[in-house]
């Protein structure tokens, strides 16, 4: 039997959906950079990262960075920010946590 009406919540559930899929459209429309090499580590890093300190976990998801893992991220982070200079890109920063009225809204 199909229910005609729905209830608030599921409107809500449809509604945010309609709109993640109206985001994810629009996601990697301007590629700028491909790369097709395979990796040649495949492997998870993060057991080693954590047994030489360098990622201690600290609550489910959530990490301190620090030692040689820490220098690379900023590395990597400098030449990210470099190329997205020259791109006159806008620099965002977003919080590790987010509430959850935020997701609600988005």
């Amino acid at each position: 039997m199909i229910i005609d009406v729905l209830t608030e919540q599921q409107s809500e559930v449809i509604n945010a959906a309609k709109r993640l899929i109206f985001v994810a459209k629009s996601i990697n429309k301007d590629l700028l950079y491909e790369s097709n090499i395979s990796p040649k580590y495949r492997a998870d890093p993060q057991p080693a990262l954590e047994k030489r300190r360098d990622v201690i976990p600290v609550h489910p998801g959530f990490f301190t960075l620090q030692g040689d893992f820490l220098r690379v991220f900023h590395a990597i982070n400098a030449q990210i920010r470099g190329i997205a200079a020259d791109l006159d890109a806008i620099e965002q920063e977003y919080p590790a946590v987010w509430p959850v009225r935020l997701f609600k809204k988005i």
